[in-house]
């Protein structure tokens, strides 16, 4: 019963590692496609979905130079919760 409460937990666990993964990505290829194509439909779509990630470091973060720099704390933020999921599956798993 516990190995696949553990099973479950860790399953969890990786689920949450590949969506903030997938944020990542999503926010590289905003940030690149807000300089190459601004106004293209696929940047506002990208846009939609990373506005409430951004946001928060949007009201601290000032603009430098009309470049807005949340994407890089987005990613920074997103591999430091990276980091802590991976350690927390290691202490998940480490008694098996």
């Amino acid at each position: 019963m516990t190995v696949c409460i553990l099973a479950a937990a860790i399953s969890a666990i990786e689920l949450m590692r590949m969506s903030v993964t997938l944020l990542i990505g999503v926010a590289i290829l905003q940030a690149i496609l807000s300089f190459v194509a601004p106004y293209s439909p696929f940047t506002q779509l990208l846009e939609a979905l990373t506005r409430r990630f951004y946001a928060p470091f949007r009201r601290v973060i000032p603009m430098i130079c009309s470049v807005d720099l949340s994407p890089l704390f987005v990613v920074i933020a997103a591999q430091i919760v990276i980091i802590l999921l991976q350690s927390l599956r290691q202490w998940i798993a480490a008694p098996f």
